[in-house]
């Protein structure tokens, strides 16, 4: 499935999920992949089994979802495999503080 505006120069898809504004240069090759918005994956790089979301740019000649201690290094790697990438912006913010979303800390409406 290919989203609106997705360019695909010569590389080879399989069982994969592209969304919108996605750029694969030559050689790439994605297999059982879900590729978020405005992602571009650079020349000759491989990924099977992966999650990436928006705004990441993948370097040329990056092999992910083949080496599951290497990708546990740099990114998230689910217990059934799956290699998940976050997107960039997500990586850059603090974490969000949940005190000042007002929820309640008192929990002692849910016992009996």
């Amino acid at each position: 499935m290919l989203g609106a505006s997705t360019l695909i120069h010569g590389a080879v898809v399989r069982n994969s999920i592209l969304h919108r504004e996605v750029i694969l240069e030559e050689g790439v090759e994605l297999e059982n992949c879900i590729v978020l918005d405005s992602v571009v994956i650079r020349r000759g790089a491989k990924l099977r089994r992966a999650i990436i979301d928006r705004y990441n740019v993948i370097p040329a000649g990056s092999r992910i979802g083949y080496d599951r201690d290497a990708d546990g290094e740099r990114y998230h790697v689910c217990d059934s495999g799956i290699v998940v990438i976050p997107d960039r912006e997500s990586q850059r913010r603090p974490p969000r503080n949940v005190k000042n979303r007002n929820f309640t800390s008192d929990y002692s409406i849910f016992t009996a």
